[in-house]
């Protein structure tokens, strides 16, 4: 992986995302078991008991769904952990059209510009969709769809 492709990737996401109420907490750069490298880019809330985190992988064509967490801190299990897609689909019964967004094309064009559109189409989500969970106390337990991963 070209690490000067990771890193300005990192530091666009450093650059361009912010939420109300939550600021900076960490980026990481790691490895699943198929050995692709992927970023953790994690923000969290101002009282310390959401974090969201976001999964980038630098070497996305348009082909894998990124993925999106939100944690409730202190993080005690999957029971305190919403995937996005999950909760966008078993419980809103979110169209395929609308998961497609989530799969963005850092391999060519303006990388900025496609992480700027993929940010706002996120903060428009979690305003629409998950603004009780996002912004107050409440929680709603989704079981995680285990699938390729049984």
């Amino acid at each position: 992986m070209d690490i000067s492709k990771v890193n300005k990737i990192a530091e666009l996401l450093k650059k361009i995302f912010s939420i109300e109420r939550y600021q900076f907490f960490s980026i990481k750069i790691d490895k699943n078991v198929f050995e692709e490298e992927f970023i953790v880019y994690s923000l969290i809330r101002d009282d310390e008991d959401r974090i969201i985190e976001f999964i980038i992988y630098p070497k996305n064509c348009g082909e894998k769904y990124n993925i999106i967490m939100i944690k409730k801190n202190p993080f005690e299990g999957y029971e305190n952990i919403i995937w996005l897609k999950d909760f966008l689909v078993k419980k809103l019964e979110i169209r395929d059209d609308l998961l497609q967004r989530f799969k963005i094309n850092l391999c060519e064009g303006n990388i900025e510009k496609e992480l700027k559109v993929y940010f706002e189409f996120i903060i428009d989500l979690f305003k629409k969709y998950m603004s009780h969970i996002i912004w107050s106390d409440k929680w709603e337990s989704i079981p995680f769809d285990w699938g390729l991963y049984k």
